[in-house]
């Protein structure tokens, strides 16, 4: 049939009905074909192997690198700031990188030796790797006696739990034995007169020599430190010791 000049063509519904899934299958080929390729190209890109460098090739490398590097804690140990924390880390040669590491490391401490994986940044104008997560950074040699300031063992007791660092204090509270337990407890302190002095309790066994322990003498010790979470205490458990006056 005709209307002014038009010709009127009658189309089946099912038809279209047909068309528009035959267009939707077309897409959904498409999507299925294309997906699958972007995730494998994200997938390469994040699995892109680190570029091994010592601490101090990390200056030589491009911002936003990838690297992974392996050295050991500076001796100044490990600074936490809040939720994350930085440290040191030196090479054989002597050089060394800053690390930021975005979790709080446990029991880090100086002398252990480790390997990490991060991101090259600069911060301040110095080259600095970024540890995003704890499973990037891996504790190769824990070295068992770090040295640490009573300030810091004080200050956060729970990073130095089961360590036994080395310190240096001034003995504040001469020993008093402990009749129930056996053994000797006595204060040290960092001698400090700014107010904000640290101060331990350290635990001797029974059978110590006590001569280096007299009041106001200043003593080095490799203790193991033990900490209670639930109550927030602490104490040094006193392993070997010397006077140092």
């Amino acid at each position: 049939m005709a209307t002014d000049g038009y010709h009127a063509v009658l189309i089946d519904p099912g038809f279209l009905d047909e068309s528009m899934q035959r267009k939707k299958l077309v897409a959904l080929a498409c999507l299925t074909v294309c997906i699958p390729s972007v995730v494998l190209i994200a997938s390469l890109v994040g699995e892109t192997e680190p570029l091994t460098v010592d601490p101090a090739g990390v200056a030589g490398v491009d911002i936003g690198s990838v690297v992974s590097v392996e050295g050991y804690v500076a001796d100044d140990g490990v600074k936490v700031l809040g939720g994350s924390a930085t440290c040191r880390l030196v090479g054989p040669d002597g050089g060394w990188v800053r690390l930021f590491l975005r979790f709080l490391p446990d029991g880090l401490g100086a002398g252990d030796r480790i390997r990490v994986v991060g991101t090259v940044q600069l911060y301040q104008g110095a080259f600095e790797v970024v540890v995003d997560r704890s499973s990037a950074l891996e504790v190769l040699v824990r070295n068992p006696h770090p040295t640490a300031s009573l300030r810091d063992v004080v200050a956060d007791p729970w990073r130095f739990d089961g360590l036994e660092p080395r310190l240096r204090g001034t003995v504040t509270r001469a020993p008093v034995a402990m009749p129930s337990t056996g053994g000797w407890w006595a204060v040290i302190g960092d001698g400090s007169d700014d107010g904000e002095g640290a101060v331990a309790v350290v635990v001797l066994p029974e059978a110590a020599d006590l001569a280096a322990w007299r009041l106001g003498a200043s003593v080095e010790l490799v203790g193991r430190v033990r900490y209670d979470g639930c109550r927030g205490l602490f104490y040094v458990e006193a392993l070997e010791w010397e006077a140092l006056d």
